[in-house]
Protein backbone atom coordinates (compact mmCIF):
# COMPACT_ATOMS: atom_id res chain seq x y z
CA UNK A 1 0.00 0.00 0.00
CA UNK A 2 2.85 2.41 0.90
CA UNK A 3 4.57 1.68 -2.42
CA UNK A 4 0.85 2.45 -4.44
CA UNK A 5 0.47 5.56 -2.35
CA UNK A 6 3.95 6.77 -3.26
CA UNK A 7 3.90 6.71 -6.97
CA UNK A 8 0.00 7.91 -6.49
CA UNK A 9 1.74 11.11 -4.68
CA UNK A 10 4.37 11.46 -8.03
CA UNK A 11 0.56 12.21 -9.87
CA UNK A 12 0.10 15.61 -11.42
CA UNK A 13 -2.80 17.55 -8.98
CA UNK A 14 -5.57 18.94 -10.35
CA UNK A 15 -8.65 21.03 -8.71
CA UNK A 16 -12.02 18.83 -9.29
CA UNK A 17 -14.56 21.87 -11.26
CA UNK A 18 -16.64 20.93 -7.36
CA UNK A 19 -13.78 21.66 -5.39
CA UNK A 20 -14.53 22.85 -2.02
CA UNK A 21 -12.33 24.95 0.68
CA UNK A 22 -15.11 24.30 3.73
CA UNK A 23 -13.85 26.09 7.84
CA UNK A 24 -14.93 24.20 10.65
CA UNK A 25 -14.47 24.98 14.33
CA UNK A 26 -15.70 21.54 15.71
CA UNK A 27 -16.01 18.06 14.59
CA UNK A 28 -18.20 15.40 15.13
CA UNK A 29 -17.01 11.67 14.60
CA UNK A 30 -18.65 7.95 14.10
CA UNK A 31 -16.93 4.90 12.91
CA UNK A 32 -17.64 1.29 11.38
CA UNK A 33 -15.35 -1.42 11.08
CA UNK A 34 -14.36 -0.25 7.56
CA UNK A 35 -14.13 3.60 7.63
CA UNK A 36 -14.32 6.72 9.59
CA UNK A 37 -16.54 9.84 9.40
CA UNK A 38 -15.42 13.28 10.34
CA UNK A 39 -18.23 15.75 10.55
CA UNK A 40 -17.06 19.43 10.31
CA UNK A 41 -19.20 22.06 12.08
CA UNK A 42 -19.35 25.59 12.78
CA UNK A 43 -21.26 27.20 15.83
CA UNK A 44 -23.72 29.88 14.15
CA UNK A 45 -26.30 32.15 15.61
CA UNK A 46 -29.74 31.95 14.68
CA UNK A 47 -32.29 34.87 14.10
CA UNK A 48 -33.22 34.80 17.85
CA UNK A 49 -29.52 34.94 18.95
CA UNK A 50 -29.01 31.63 20.07
CA UNK A 51 -25.88 29.28 18.86
CA UNK A 52 -26.83 26.03 16.64
CA UNK A 53 -23.96 23.95 15.57
CA UNK A 54 -24.39 24.05 11.24
CA UNK A 55 -22.84 21.16 9.59
CA UNK A 56 -20.12 22.00 6.92
CA UNK A 57 -19.00 18.75 5.40
CA UNK A 58 -18.84 15.35 6.18
CA UNK A 59 -15.79 13.32 4.88
CA UNK A 60 -15.43 9.39 4.99
CA UNK A 61 -11.96 7.63 5.32
CA UNK A 62 -10.83 4.07 4.80
CA UNK A 63 -9.07 3.11 8.13
CA UNK A 64 -5.66 2.90 6.66
CA UNK A 65 -6.20 6.68 4.99
CA UNK A 66 -7.52 7.73 8.78
CA UNK A 67 -3.78 6.14 10.20
CA UNK A 68 -1.95 7.87 7.43
CA UNK A 69 -3.75 11.30 8.00
CA UNK A 70 -3.31 10.84 11.80
CA UNK A 71 0.05 10.28 11.48
CA UNK A 72 0.63 13.07 8.74
CA UNK A 73 -0.91 15.45 11.72
CA UNK A 74 1.07 14.77 14.14
CA UNK A 75 4.30 15.42 12.50
CA UNK A 76 2.26 19.19 11.68
CA UNK A 77 1.47 19.34 14.65
CA UNK A 78 5.05 18.92 16.50
CA UNK A 79 6.54 21.06 13.38
CA UNK A 80 4.14 23.75 14.91
CA UNK A 81 4.65 23.49 18.48
CA UNK A 82 8.46 23.63 18.17
CA UNK A 83 7.88 26.48 15.20
CA UNK A 84 5.82 28.74 17.64
CA UNK A 85 7.50 27.26 21.18
CA UNK A 86 4.43 25.69 22.10
CA UNK A 87 4.45 23.77 24.94
CA UNK A 88 4.30 20.04 23.42
CA UNK A 89 1.39 18.14 24.81
CA UNK A 90 1.76 14.11 25.25
CA UNK A 91 -0.10 12.31 22.43
CA UNK A 92 -0.30 8.60 23.47
CA UNK A 93 -2.51 7.66 19.96
CA UNK A 94 0.61 4.90 19.01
Amino acid sequence: MTEQRQSLSALPLTRSATYQHVYGSYVIVSDTDYDLTAILCQPVPTVTGNLQMEQRVAITLAWPVVRELMDLFHRRIQEYEQRHSVPALPYTYH
